[in-house]
């Protein structure tokens, strides 16, 4: 299309704050579920889920040398998706055993 065809087009920008609105959680609650999941899902595989994301979250905080804290549900998420595929990744040395 031309320009003078779409003139009277609207585009709509959203920051962040957008999603919130919407009723979508925050990074540092969806980081708080993930690392406290049985708190908000119990099950019996709860304590092995909350172990493996606080130890990945502390592991990366020592690699990036921030509190665990900072570490939100991307990096944690992000490091799971690379292990599923460690034989894609070199990311095992990183966590170690």
């Amino acid at each position: 299309m031309t320009t003078a065809k779409r003139k009277n087009d609207i585009i709509f920008l959203f920051g962040a704050g957008a999603s919130v609105e919407a009723g979508v959680h925050t990074s540092d609650k969806i980081t708080d579920i993930l690392v406290n999941y049985g708190s908000y899902c119990p099950s019996e595989n709860s304590s092995a889920i909350e172990n493996l994301s606080r130890y990945i979250q502390v592991k990366i905080a020592d690699y990036l040398q921030v509190k665990a804290s900072e570490v939100n549900f991307e990096y944690i998420l992000g490091t799971l998706m690379e292990l599923s595929k460690k034989e894609e990744y070199s990311i095992v040395p990183f966590l170690g055993e």
